[in-house]
């Protein structure tokens, strides 16, 4: 037995002394590639001062007839760029100071080899991803146009460089955005779409491209808007890919087209309703954009609302609320008061169990985002009609209203204050009695709130309140 324990004993000094040579080699290890990186680092620093010392005679290589030499200039500055991109952006001002934008643009008219093409198209690209001040002056130097003509080229490759560098330069400025639509970049760039692209990477990268001139699109021109509508239509086949990332880029350019609440600019997009209902359905990191998108089809006129409706979205809304993210729930609530707005269909939300999901939700999550949201439903809802007001009563609108009291958003406090009002102007013998003690101890609260918005709306339900008693 004694024998057996001492076996023992030397076989865990043996483990432990294994173990511990191990793990000094593991340390050896890793300090020696620490050391390695470092070295690396160094070196690659190092190198970028010394091209950027040398850029000026590397530019003056462009000019040479040898394509060779050109081809390999190209490939350093391209290099170069990105390593500034990664390290120090405030470098690219030394490369853009060297000349390289007007030379890269001349071989760019002039070469018709297309591997030139794409390293001198690439250089442009990732100048353009530097800061506004960057990219400005990729296109004050009169690079868009030759991009443009450069769509049709033959080469996919080049074409590919240049939806990149094109995307860059809209992803800026509203001001970039309208420029390379003014210069007309949307009939060769969906000429690519249609006729050219063969794999998913160059697809998403032509949707991204469209994504970021579909920017901001309150603020563009009717022509502009209509340039974008068709690009949708182009990439509206692809609705039903698997691949996330793509559909996130072509919701992303549906909700611009339609954010704005303009039924004009609404309306070509009501025929892609039932997609966008499977998109819903389908989970995917695509989902939450897919609702916002749709959201943005009930912030149109009435009767495109009654469009909506016809489809069986009150059911799919109450899918969504269940389970989901807080983000998701918030947009729900959103999808509902928007609903909501269009009195008609308030008695459709009354009849369907979404209203009491909705409300339940609220209470049990406590999240802030999806309570504004239904305080903007509560409000559309009272500001119809004293029947409305008396089914958003028997739901426990009082009780929510008491626990909205509490948010710390003043924006919510106030539309609380209005949804109050609303009840007691357009409801049925509705009295300051109508309301527990603790609402009316924290409407007098509220009368004397720091926000004067808060103090000026408070007096007014307490002299509406007054008048009914």
């Amino acid at each position: 037995m004694i024998e057996k324990e001492a076996r023992q004993i030397i076989c865990c000094r043996r483990l432990n002394v294994d173990a511990a040579r191990v793990s000094r080699k593991n340390q050896i290890l890793q300090n020696y590639r620490i050391f390695r990186e470092d070295r690396l680092k160094s070196k690659r620093h190092t190198d970028q001062l010394r091209m950027l010392h040398l850029l000026g005679d590397v530019v003056q290589t462009l000019w040479t007839m040898d394509p060779a030499r050109q081809l390999q200039s190209l490939m350093a500055i391209r290099m170069l760029t990105v390593q500034v991109l990664i390290k120090d952006r405030t470098a690219l001002p030394k490369i853009i100071d060297s000349g390289i934008i007007p030379v890269v643009l001349q071989l760019l008219k002039k070469s018709r080899v297309p591997e030139l093409q794409v390293e001198a198209i690439w250089v442009l690209t990732n100048i353009a991803a530097g800061s506004p001040s960057d990219t400005t002056e990729v296109v004050q130097c009169g690079t868009v146009p030759v991009l443009i003509h450069l769509l049709d080229s033959p080469n996919e490759a080049v074409r590919c460089q240049v939806v990149w560098a094109i995307g860059n330069i809209a992803a800026d400025e509203l001001e970039y955005r309208d420029f390379v639509l003014d210069h007309g970049v949307m009939p060769p760039l969906l000429r690519h779409l249609d006729n050219h692209i063969t794999t998913l990477k160059d697809l998403k990268k032509v949707a991204w491209a469209i994504r970021n001139i579909a920017r901001d699109m309150k603020q563009r021109s009717q022509s502009h808007c209509d340039a974008m509508v068709d690009a949708f239509s182009h990439l509206a086949k692809y609705l039903d890919h698997p691949d996330d990332k793509l559909i996130l880029h072509i919701l992303y350019v549906y909700s611009n087209l339609t954010d704005g609440c303009d039924p004009a600019r609404i309306e070509p997009m009501m025929p892609y309703i039932p997609q966008f209902m499977r998109l819903m359905r389908r989970k995917g990191a695509h989902q939450e954009a897919a609702l916002r998108a749709f959201g943005n089809l009930l912030t149109g006129n009435h009767e495109q609302t009654d469009d909506v409706m016809k489809h069986p979205i009150l059911d799919l809304l109450l899918e969504l609320l269940d389970g989901t993210s807080k983000n998701m729930r918030k947009n729900v609530a959103w999808t509902i008061s928007n609903i909501a707005a269009t009195p008609g269909h308030i008695p459709t939300l009354f009849s369907h169990p979404i209203m009491k999901s909705m409300i339940d939700c609220v209470r049990q999550s406590n999240d802030l985002e999806t309570l504004r949201e239904t305080a903007w439903i509560f409000h559309n809802i009272t500001s119809s009609s004293a029947e409305n007001i008396n089914h958003l009563l028997d739901l426990g609108c009082i009780e929510f209203l008491l626990h909205a009291f509490s948010c710390p958003y003043d924006i919510v406090v106030l539309k609380i204050l209005d949804t109050y009002l609303n009840i007691v102007l357009n409801g049925e013998g509705i009295t300051a009695h109508s309301f527990p003690a603790a609402i009316q101890d924290r409407i007098v609260e509220l009368s004397v709130s720091p926000n004067r918005e808060i103090s000026d709306k408070t007096r007014e339900l307490m002299s509406h309140l007054k008048e009914k008693d």
